[in-house]
């Protein structure tokens, strides 16, 4: 399912960036092979770029998760309001609530903590396969 909004530029050409780092030689090899330019793609294009995709994928939670302009603009009512909004309407004008601050920081950072869990492999072996010396 594509989320609206989820597409970007950045995220095209953090993509594109990761697609031109894949070696031609490896490219050429699966064209002598017979392979379609599909196939490439499908078996050689997203296997390698797998840690881009969770890092973009991070990323694009990152900033639907954090994101506080737009659910203020459409947002009506108190039942609906995102946990960013909620924080931020515990600061009164005379006195802010600092222990339930904390606490619905802690429960935001949560699932972020748990989605950077789940993804650390595919970010590290990102990191790492460029530092392969040639």
């Amino acid at each position: 399912m594509i989320v609206p909004g989820a597409i970007s530029a950045f995220g095209a050409f953090f993509m594109r960036q990761s697609m031109v780092s894949i070696p031609n030689e490896l490219l050429d090899a699966a064209r002598i092979d017979g392979a379609s330019e599909w196939g490439i793609f499908w078996r050689i294009g997203i296997p390698l770029s797998t840690g881009a995709l969770t890092v973009l994928g991070l990323l694009t939670f990152l900033g639907a998760w954090n994101d506080y302009l737009w659910p203020v603009i459409v947002l009506r009512t108190a039942e609906r309001l995102t946990l960013p909004i909620g924080l931020a309407k515990l600061v009164g004008l005379y006195k802010v609530e600092y222990g339930m601050i904390l606490a619905g920081a802690f429960l935001a950072i949560l699932p972020i903590v748990a989605i950077f869990i789940a993804g650390r492999n595919q970010i590290l072996n990102n990191l790492t396969v460029g530092a392969v010396k040639q």
